[in-house]
C-alpha cells in the first residue's frame, strides 16, 4: 500500500470513529428522560473504607506486582517527555507531557461496552500503592466485575 493509501485509510478510520462517538453522545443526550442517571465517564470516588467493605480480601500491591498480571504505573517515567528514541526510559527530570498522577483515582465509572454495545455501569477502578512512585491497578477479575 502506498503512502497516500495509508493516509486515506487512517483518515477513513478516524472519520468512522468520530461518527460512532458522535452517535453515542447523541444517544445519551436524547435518552436523558430516564429515571436512572447515567454518569458516562464521570468518576465516582471510592473511599478506603468503601473499598475495604466491597473487597475485603484484596491482594496487596506487592502480591499483584509479583504475579505480573496487572497494570503498573511508575510516576517517575509515565507521562514524561522522551528525549530520545534510543533511551529505554524517559529522564525522570524531563517535563510532564501527560498528567498520569491525576488519572490514578479509586472510583467507579460508567463506560461504553465496546465489545457488546451499550454501557457498562459502575465499573470499578482500584489502584494500590506499591512504593513512593509506583501504583498497581487491581485487575477486573479480582474485583469480581463481569460485563455479562
Amino acid at each position: 500500500m502506498n503512502h497516500y493509501g495509508k493516509k486515506f485509510g487512517l483518515l477513513l478510520t478516524l472519520t468512522l470513529l468520530l461518527i460512532a462517538a458522535t452517535s453515542l453522545i447523541q444517544a445519551f443526550a436524547t435518552d436523558s428522560s430516564t429515571t436512572d442517571e447515567v454518569r458516562f465517564l464521570q468518576k465516582v470516588p471510592l473511599t478506603d473504607s468503601e473499598i475495604k467493605a466491597r473487597w475485603p480480601d484484596l491482594p496487596t500491591a506487592q502480591e499483584l506486582y509479583s504475579k505480573g498480571f496487572c497494570l503498573v504505573v511508575d510516576l517517575r517515567y509515565c507521562g514524561k517527555q522522551v528525549s530520545s528514541m534510543n533511551d529505554d526510559l524517559p529522564d525522570p527530570d524531563s517535563p510532564i507531557v501527560v498528567d498520569i498522577e491525576s488519572m490514578i483515582v479509586n472510583c467507579t465509572m460508567d463506560i461504553p461496552d465496546l465489545l457488546h454495545g451499550g454501557i457498562l455501569l459502575d465499573v470499578p477502578h482500584i489502584w494500590l500503592q506499591y512504593d513512593n512512585t509506583t501504583w498497581v491497578q487491581v485487575p477486573m477479575n479480582i474485583l469480581g466485575y463481569s460485563s455479562n
